[in-house]
């Protein structure tokens, strides 16, 4: 029977023998095999057990070139659990948001508020580090992924809870206190009014009189008038079987 020769079979795989520590024979019993270039062996100056001559005490380098920290200081994210409220609502209190929105049309109105909810983050919240996630990116530990992992489901798990409190608030307003909604959608909603100008069938109109002929024009092609009773019908006449 033949038996494939151990550093043969370890050089296949790219793994090499990289102890060239001798015992008190002149001979090496002990192998260090890896696929690392950085790893170098060296002969241990002290040892944890008392050695004998055939297995010499061994030190096993690994030479790392960068130290990669433990964490990756450019995870960062808004930490709006300790935010300022109480300085947030003076801020926003000091806009005059209805004379400010009645001017606009629902677009520009949502972009003048998120202008201002967006200055308040980067004015009033802090800054805090995501350090759970950074440490497992950086470790690739199992453990370290398993604490990222539970935080990461309670943060999802409140998330949906307060999502459904806003929800349940929101109808129970609405019931309770239908005008303020009305006074939203009233604020917000584009105006009414006829535009300057308008088109039909590659026809522009701006002047007061040119819309309502166009407008004219437009209702008087889908519209059809009701027959008259005086009108003659179309449809055929037939005698009535005598009683």
């Amino acid at each position: 029977m033949k038996i494939q020769c151990i550093p043969e079979a370890f050089a296949f795989f790219n793994f090499f023998q990289l102890n060239d520590i001798l015992n008190s024979f002149g001979g090496i019993l002990d192998l260090v095999l890896s696929n690392d270039k950085r790893i170098y062996v060296l002969k241990a100056e002290n040892s944890a057990v008392p050695c004998d001559s055939y297995h010499p005490a061994l030190d096993i380098m690994v030479k790392l070139d960068n130290v990669s920290p433990l964490l990756d200081r450019s995870h960062n994210y808004f930490d709006f659990l300790h935010a300022p409220y109480t300085e947030i609502c003076k801020f926003l209190d000091s806009f005059n948001w209805l004379e400010t929105l009645m001017s606009l049309d629902v677009d520009k109105s949502a972009n003048a508020l998120y202008d201002a909810l967006h200055f308040c983050i980067l004015n009033f919240v802090p800054e805090g580090k995501k350090r759970a996630h950074a440490k497992f990116k950086t470790s690739h530990c199992p453990l370290d992924y398993a604490e990222f992992s539970t935080l990461r489901a309670s943060y999802k798990a409140e998330y949906k809870k307060c999502h459904t409190a806003f929800l349940s608030r929101t109808e129970s307003m609405l019931k309770s206190n239908p005008r303020s909604f009305w006074d939203f959608v009233r604020v917000h909603k584009s105006s009414n009014e006829i535009p300057h100008t308008v088109h039909f069938e590659n026809i522009k109109s701006s002047g007061i009189e040119s819309v309502s002929n166009l407008f004219s024009q437009y209702f008087n092609s889908v519209y059809v008038p009701p027959l008259s009773i005086d009108s003659p019908s179309s449809f055929l006449c037939h005698d009535l079987p005598s009683t």
